[in-house]
């Protein structure tokens, strides 16, 4: 597939398969920092997204927000699938 989406031009985020990246956020807490799971969900386009974590949504909301967080992920020339 990566072949395929390559010699289209397309990058994967560009298929019809559904996209989750998998985020892990370091918050800035008092004592020692936590870290905050969480993922991004779309499918054909990235500004239309549905967030799932059991932290703040909006933590996830403001990283991928952040212009350099989505250009290096929609760069992302690697596919990793999951069973369902």
């Amino acid at each position: 597939m990566q072949r395929a989406l390559a010699d289209a031009g397309k990058k994967p985020y560009q298929s019809d398969l559904p996209k989750e990246i998998e985020m892990m956020i370091e918050v800035e807490e008092p004592g020692n920092n936590t870290y905050a799971d969480g993922r991004i969900l779309f499918a054909n386009d990235p500004d239309t997204y549905e967030v799932r974590s059991n932290y703040s949504e909006n933590l996830f909301k403001n990283a991928w927000a952040v212009p350099e967080v989505r250009r290096l992920v929609l760069e992302e020339r690697e596919i990793v699938g999951k069973q369902m």
